[in-house]
């Protein structure tokens, strides 16, 4: 029995030491850097948050404006008009809406459809906007559809100030989905001063 202590002991001590050992010879890694977490202190609804997915804000825009302004603003809502292009009914209708006053401000490039579904608003991703050109590319909608415009403003100066149903803007609209284009109509714009 005292033979059976002894080697326990034994076995005892030898673990200790080698545990020991390898801890004291192996090279301790590098402290892990804790992240500072995120907590939201606003209540919201257990169900709201069960349900809604978490909203994914867009990324920031690319927004171009090379004009002078004390020369040219192009700054307006601009309305389709004209004959409708082939493949549009009667009561399709696009919208654009350029908000730019200097570089502090938070500048904007929005294109509306109206079509048999109702309005759906798109903010431009990218637009380069001069005193002859308008450029822009949307965010997709819901449905994985971009529309791209690429056209001329056909008046210098403010264009705001430009007479009712004065074709100012003409160009190219073009409506895609996966990269791929759907449909490219040939469209024109006016001006429109909203009770302004």
């Amino acid at each position: 029995m005292k033979y059976l202590i002894l080697r326990l002991l034994v076995a005892l001590l030898t673990f200790s030491a080698g545990l020991g050992l390898d801890r004291f010879l192996t090279s301790r890694p590098n402290q892990l850097q804790r992240a500072t977490p995120n907590v939201s202190y606003e209540p919201i609804a257990a169900e709201a948050a069960i349900a809604a997915p978490m909203p994914v804000s867009p990324p920031k825009p690319t927004l171009i404006f090379d004009y002078d302004l004390e020369k040219f603003d192009p700054q307006a809502h601009y309305a389709f008009t004209g004959k409708s292009p082939k493949g549009l009914s009667r009561d399709d209708s696009f919208f654009i809406k350029i908000w730019h006053m200097d570089e502090t401000s938070h500048d904007s490039v929005w294109f509306s459809v109206w079509d048999e579904r109702g309005n759906t608003d798109l903010w431009a991703s990218f637009a380069l906007v001069t005193e002859r050109r308008l450029f822009f590319v949307t965010q997709p909608t819901d449905e994985g559809f971009v529309y791209r415009f690429d056209g001329g403003f056909l008046r210098r100066g403010y264009i705001f100030d430009s007479a009712e149903g004065e074709v100012v803007l003409k160009g190219t609209l073009t409506k895609s989905k996966n990269n791929r284009t759907v449909v490219e109509w040939p469209v024109r714009f006016k001006v429109i001063h909203q009770g302004c």
